[in-house]
C-alpha cells in the first residue's frame, strides 16, 4: 500500500534535476538584487543579464588579463618583438571593442594564443600529473 502512496506521491511533486551549469557559470549570466520584504526578511532576486553587459564584462577581464601578461613580458624581459606587437595590437582592439557591437571571440582566441606562446616553459602551465 505504501509504495503505491508513493508512486502517486512522486507523480505529482517535482524532482530535483541536476544540471552541469556550474554556480560561477550560473552567477556569471545573472544579476543578484538583495531586497528586503514587508516582515524584514532579506531576499534574493536571480535577474538574467543582458548581452551587452555580459559582452562588457567579458571585454574588461580580457582588458585587465592582457595588460597583467604584458606586464609579465615586460618584468621577465621576453621581449620578441612580433608577439609584443601582437599584444599592444590586441590589448588595443579590445578597447576599441568596448565601444563597438562586434564579435568579441576572435579577441578570446587571439589572447589565448600569444599567452600559451609567452608561458610555454612556465611552471603554471605544466601539467605535473604526467610522469
Amino acid at each position: 500500500m505504501s509504495s503505491i502512496l508513493q508512486s502517486v506521491y512522486s507523480f505529482f511533486t517535482e524532482r530535483f534535476v541536476q544540471t552541469s551549469e556550474t554556480l560561477y557559470e550560473r552567477t556569471m549570466h545573472t544579476e543578484v538584487i538583495e531586497a528586503v520584504n514587508e516582515v524584514g526578511e532579506k531576499r534574493y532576486i536571480e535577474i538574467p543579464k543582458n548581452d551587452y553587459n555580459l559582452r562588457r564584462e567579458k571585454l574588461e577581464n580580457l582588458l585587465k588579463k592582457s595588460q597583467s601578461l604584458f606586464t609579465f613580458i615586460l618584468k621577465s624581459k621576453k621581449k620578441d618583438d612580433d608577439m609584443s606587437c601582437e599584444l599592444v595590437n590586441l590589448i588595443e582592439r579590445v578597447r576599441m571593442s568596448l565601444y563597438r557591437n562586434d564579435d568579441i571571440t576572435p579577441l578570446l582566441l587571439q589572447y589565448e594564443e600569444i599567452k600559451r606562446y609567452y608561458k610555454r616553459g612556465s611552471m603554471s602551465t605544466m601539467n605535473l600529473s604526467i610522469g
